[in-house]
């Protein structure tokens, strides 16, 4: 599996290389290491603008496609295009540490949750 880095544009768009396929083994790990390292931009200083949307987003990639159906934020929030989470804030250029941090928080619980009932990737 390769390494993916998260890296940050000139003009605060976050990128990530290599380029995500959609078939990564563990979206939803990949999608928390993204906000990891926009919270960590952000407590350094850092301007992020932009988080790179479903470009950077191993479950938009993933799962955008078919509607989010399958994706694990879906599955929670029974909405798609992760809405009645913490990134609709961010969406609306609230592009703060406390959203950042929000999503990472979102993201890490739901994780825990997932490990907690047995859910597994395709459910």
């Amino acid at each position: 599996m390769p390494q993916y880095k998260f890296f940050l544009n000139d003009e605060g768009e976050v990128g990530v290389k290599p380029e995500l396929t959609g078939d990564e083994p563990d979206p939803l790990a990949l999608s928390i290491q993204k906000w990891q390292f926009i919270v960590e931009c952000l407590e350094e200083g850092k301007q992020v603008s932009q988080d790179g949307g479903i470009h950077t987003c191993a479950l938009c990639r993933a799962y955008h496609s078919y509607g989010c159906t399958g994706c694990p934020i879906f599955k929670f929030t029974r909405c798609s295009s992760c809405n009645r989470t913490p990134i609709q804030m961010w969406e609306m250029e609230v592009c703060t540490l406390a959203v950042a941090k929000a999503e990472l928080y979102f993201l890490v619980a739901l994780q825990e949750y997932l490990d907690h009932i047995g859910f597994t990737k395709g459910e």
